[in-house]
């Protein structure tokens, strides 16, 4: 279409053709026409506003110099799909080695560098990213799905074994993860108790109905927000709460939930080479109880990673609250959804995590 145009048109001569090539009009024109012939909008003039507008925000985010700490940045060689002399080096070298650097191999990585999985499109350099760019991480390597652990298990599973040892990957073990309160039968002391300052204990899920976030997009991330604010109108007693996006928050909000050390941020260069902070801040967000001891971060990492917490040093009570939590957003995305099973979980695995260090129950307190 672009072609019949500048045949019509009285500017065929070869500069302007260059300067238009080179200012990508041919493509958007083209593009332009195609969402036309597609929409048949009825008022033209803002379509074509509305098309333009989104063009320029598209050149204005790719021509931005990318930041280490929020955007993903890949490696030179794995970008290329070529095993890495980054990796190599700190293979060979007598200093620290993250797990995935001391179980890739050249061999390996021939055997799976093309194959992608099927929900993310997750590839072995992706994977490896973060260990690469980062040999001082202690993992090293991310999913970017559910499937990438089994399409690439050669590399995942000596990862999870080395990490949480004793675990076997062979199928020998099946992992339960249980959060019933009622089997905790021992308390602290009370001498004990009174030189813990606070307690918190957290733990992250995955949705089965989306990519891991590494291997997500911007619109999956704010599809996850849009699901979890429906999500959390249904929590009610002490679980109620308010939701506070990253993109809507006010001054005064942000403010309050730094001062009360609520609030996750990003910008954390290693993360961000694994794809956890891309398109940030979109789709990110935190809910807060009315009494504060009920949080849920949105996107951090994990679609969502659910925290109790309170002053004083009852792990009974913060746990109580953190499996009556876990089950509350269960049940809530199963009446908001419609589906029967919506956590990502493997029989072996457990519940799924983007960073293998998190596999199992993925709590940490």
């Amino acid at each position: 279409f672009f072609r019949y145009l500048l045949h019509k048109s009285e500017m065929a001569d070869e500069a302007s053709v260059q300067y238009l090539v080179d200012h990508n009009v041919p493509v958007i024109i083209n593009n332009m026409v195609k969402h036309l012939v597609a929409e048949k909008p009825k008022d033209l003039l803002p379509f074509l506003v509305d098309f333009c507008t989104k063009e320029m925000d598209k050149a204005s985010s790719s021509a931005k110099e990318a930041d280490p700490y929020f955007d993903l940045i890949m490696n030179a060689d794995l970008a290329k799909n070529e095993y890495p002399k980054d990796l190599e080096a700190a293979q060979a070298s007598d200093g620290h080695k993250c797990l995935m650097a001391q179980v890739m191999t050249k061999e390996l990585w021939e055997k799976l560098k093309n194959h992608k999985t099927a929900s993310a499109g997750w590839s072995l350099a992706r994977a490896i990213n973060t260990g690469t760019c980062y040999p001082s991480s202690f993992v090293g390597c991310h999913a970017g799905d559910l499937e990438s652990y089994n399409d690439f298990k050669e590399l995942f599973f000596p990862v999870i074994e080395m990490y949480h040892k004793g675990y076997k990957t062979d199928g020998s073990m099946k992992h339960v993860t249980d959060m019933d309160v009622e089997k905790i039968t021992t308390s602290l002391e009370a001498k004990s108790q009174e030189k813990i300052i606070s307690t918190r204990i957290r733990t992250a899920r995955n949705l089965k109905m989306f990519p891991l976030n590494p291997g997500g997009t911007k619109e999956t991330r704010l599809e996850i927000a849009d699901l979890m604010e429906k999500v959390f109108a249904t929590l009610e007693g002490d679980l109620a709460g308010k939701f506070y996006r990253h993109t809507s928050m006010t001054p005064e909000e942000t403010q309050n939930l730094v001062d009360r050390h609520f609030l996750f941020r990003g910008k954390d260069k290693m993360q961000a080479a694994s794809g956890y902070h891309a398109d940030w801040p979109h789709g990110r967000g935190i809910f807060v109880s009315a009494d504060e001891k009920f949080l849920l971060w949105i996107n951090e990492g994990d679609h969502i990673r659910i925290i109790s917490m309170e002053q004083g040093g009852d792990v009974k009570s913060v746990f109580s609250r953190l499996s009556r939590g876990v089950a509350a957003i269960e049940a809530g995305l199963k009446q908001v959804t419609g589906r029967d099973d919506v956590y990502m979980h493997d029989e072996i695995l457990g519940k799924i995590a983007c960073c293998p260090s998190n596999l199992g129950t993925c709590m940490r307190g």
